[in-house]
């Protein structure tokens, strides 16, 4: 439990773990959200965007609640192409791609027709980094899956099958 604005917690093992945020504006209007956070054996974040170096094995992991744009590293650039595996993809799609420096990068999978179907955001670290995306509930199909760092940005297409 924690009433800071950015709070870190760190986890003995790998999870899951229930995780809320409760919102409360003072005035009586509360909202909570919850969620369940864990990490596989292999150190990576199940299910969401990973952060960091693909080469990791660990057991429990840190939690590190991050003020936006409040470290002025937002100039981060890609180096060459994001790789994407499986393709065709049925319930995971895993992208690995490498930043110059640490900074905001942007993931997003388009369809066709342009529709904006998956958006996440975070901040990553320079070099090698290793991304786990669901896509089981995305319909067969050729999508675009756009990733924007700085003032960089590159797009890789990829298919999904059942």
């Amino acid at each position: 439990t924690s009433t800071d604005p950015f709070p870190t917690h760190t986890y003995a093992g790998n999870g899951p773990y229930m995780l809320c945020l409760t919102i409360d504006d003072g005035l009586n209007c509360i909202s909570t959200h919850c969620d369940t956070v864990a990490i596989d054996s292999s150190g990576l974040y199940t299910g969401m965007i990973v952060m960091g170096n693909t080469e990791r094995s660990s057991t429990g992991f840190t939690l590190n609640v991050q003020n936006p744009g409040a470290n002025g590293m937002d100039e981060a650039l890609l180096n060459g192409e994001p790789t994407v595996w499986p393709n065709p993809v049925q319930d995971q799609l895993n992208v690995a791609f490498e930043l110059q420096q640490a900074g905001r990068t942007e993931i997003m999978v388009l369809d066709m027709q342009g529709r904006v179907l998956l958006h996440e955001a975070g901040q990553f670290g320079s070099g090698p980094s290793l991304l786990r995306l669901p896509s089981s509930t995305l319909s067969p199909g050729m999508y675009t899956l756009r990733l924007s760092s700085g003032k960089a940005s590159t797009a890789v297409r990829f298919v999904k099958v059942d």
